[in-house]
């Protein structure tokens, strides 16, 4: 599991067993693992968090992380400098794209 939200559906004639895992560098700050209708129990294990769920035949279910509200923690000092390198790798990403990559293929089509 990649993202915060995965659909999960057993296809097979039979109940099926699934075990999910999910790389977390941060497990305290997941509130809680659940579907619409129940909530899943997990662990951490070795920078991944684990869980499984139990789907009959032609189940399907949305499984959705849900994490802990980080709005009243403070911001720390690096956010700044942060915002700022993020600012310039992506104007210089766009110069690349717009004008740098085009010029290429105009001269390499020339030969």
């Amino acid at each position: 599991m990649y993202g915060t939200e995965l659909r999960i559906e057993n296809r097979s004639g039979q109940p099926k067993r699934f075990l999910i895992k999910r790389r977390e560098g941060e497990p305290s700050a997941i509130e809680r693992i659940c579907t619409e209708a129940q909530e899943i129990g997990w662990q951490t294990v070795d920078g991944h968090i684990d869980f499984e769920i139990e789907l009959n035949p032609g189940e399907n279910r949305v499984i959705r992380v849900k994490f802990h509200d980080l709005a009243g923690k403070e911001c720390n000092g690096d956010n700044l400098p942060y915002r700022l390198k993020a600012m310039l790798r992506r104007y210089l990403c766009e110069m690349r794209d717009n004008y740098v990559m085009p010029m290429r293929c105009r001269f390499a089509g020339s030969r």
